[in-house]
């Protein structure tokens, strides 16, 4: 089998292994296609490993922002049934904090699809968490 490759970058390569000891040109022909076969094989794993390593990083971040807008929908449902009443008392959430999420949710609803859409989503998915840290939360009760 006979791969017809002139890469000067190859034979240079080559060249710099073996200086001081042959120099290519000294090669018997079949070295040489091992050689550019070998180098050849070398530059197809590479090519796999860049295309392996791309498709795992679009994988990883799809899946961040698949449980993104899953933390985001989540969150507007406690936004909803945040603040307290039961047994323990009862802590309202107060109307202007509530406004200003409902508004930062608004926001992402009417935002591109770019990096200020995933930060705005982020600090209400956080709002969320402050809130229902503060008052509290009804949870969705068993029919």
């Amino acid at each position: 089998m006979s791969i017809n490759i002139n890469s000067n970058n190859m034979n240079s390569e080559l060249e710099e292994f073996l200086e001081g000891i042959l120099s290519f040109e000294d090669l018997p022909k079949d070295a040489k296609e091992k050689w550019l076969e070998w180098k050849e094989e070398e530059r197809q794993i590479d090519e796999r490993v860049e295309t392996w390593t791309t498709e795992k990083e679009e994988k990883i971040r799809k899946e961040r922002n698949e449980r993104r807008n899953k933390d985001f929908e989540k969150a507007y449902e406690y936004l909803e049934r945040a603040g307290y009443e039961g047994v323990h008392g009862k802590f309202e959430v107060p109307e202007d904090e509530r406004n200003e999420a409902i508004g930062m949710y608004e926001l992402v609803r009417t935002a591109d699809k770019d990096s200020t859409r995933i930060e705005v989503q982020r600090a209400f998915i956080r709002r969320v968490n402050e809130i229902v840290t503060l008052y509290g939360w009804n949870p969705p009760k068993d029919d």
